[in-house]
């Protein structure tokens, strides 16, 4: 497949496998959710729990593995990737779906099959108090982005949603986050831009509002609380000379490593 498709961003294999394992993750979890813990699924029968796990595997798989293939008009590499798949998993799982592309199902836990997204969508209803800019209509688009990222956010797993631009990428993570109100999470929010400095991006963290020292090299969220950080056009920061744009690489700093060095006073700080 990665001779005949391109992705969207350059994935190392590693990644790629990762990616598959969160998606399995949080699946798994939602299934000991609806099953009301590990010992009432053992109840289940084998043919329920063989369906179960079938679905979950072919779904974190079409995403995992194809999520950042590159769909477009002369490269259709998620739906080139839909197809050479569903021959394989046709043994794993008869009842694969046939119809459509793999990437248009989501796996329904309850009645134990894979349904189409278009099932799960819900009615627009036009609120005239509510913003131009704010407003969200709901696509299969919208809701499948929003399911990844409402599952994947909960399990702690950083998430990175990719697209063209104008896909409405911005508007379903806000629309995900102005929901927050109420739950265990805050969120702070910025926006890359060209002129952002990895110092601006270190910057963030010392928002009393968002984030508290707890000792001299460990930040964190209020008691009680977890903290979100959306970062939006994250591809934005002007590349050095070398090619390095220091933002990015302390992001990847941040989440590989869980901290980053203090420039003053030169002592690691664990978030």
């Amino acid at each position: 497949m990665k001779k005949e498709s391109l992705d969207i961003i350059d994935c190392c294999d590693t990644n790629t496998v990762q990616s598959f394992l969160n998606i399995f993750t949080f699946m798994y979890d939602k299934l000991i959710e609806l099953q009301e813990g590990l010992s009432n699924l053992e109840l289940c029968s084998l043919l329920e729990i063989d369906h179960y796990f079938n679905m979950i595997f072919i779904f974190a798989y079409t995403w995992g593995v194809g999520g950042n293939l590159f769909e477009q008009e002369g490269n259709l590499g998620r739906t080139k990737f839909s197809q050479h798949i569903k021959l394989k998993f046709l043994s794993l799982y008869a009842p694969t779906p046939q119809e459509d592309e793999l990437f248009n199902y989501y796996v329904d836990l309850e009645n134990i099959k894979m349904r189409p997204w278009k099932t799960m969508m819900p009615d627009y209803v036009y609120d005239p108090q509510q913003a131009f800019f704010n407003i969200v209509v709901p696509t299969i688009e919208t809701v499948k982005y929003k399911y990844l990222l409402d599952n994947l956010v909960k399990l702690g797993f950083n998430t990175l949603i990719i697209g063209n631009s104008g896909a409405g990428k911005s508007n379903v993570v806000s629309e995900f986050l102005n929901n927050l109100e109420g739950t265990q999470f805050i969120y702070k929010q910025l926006n890359f831009s060209a002129q952002t400095s990895a110092q601006n991006f270190q910057d963030v963290f010392t928002d009393k509002h968002k984030f508290i020292r707890y000792k001299r090299d460990l930040i964190g969220a209020p008691y009680t609380k977890k903290n979100l950080v959306f970062i939006d056009d994250i591809n934005m920061p002007m590349p050095e000379q070398s090619g390095a744009q220091p933002p990015i690489e302390l992001l990847r700093q941040i989440i590989g490593h869980g901290g980053f060095f203090e420039l003053k006073k030169i002592n690691y700080n664990y978030l």
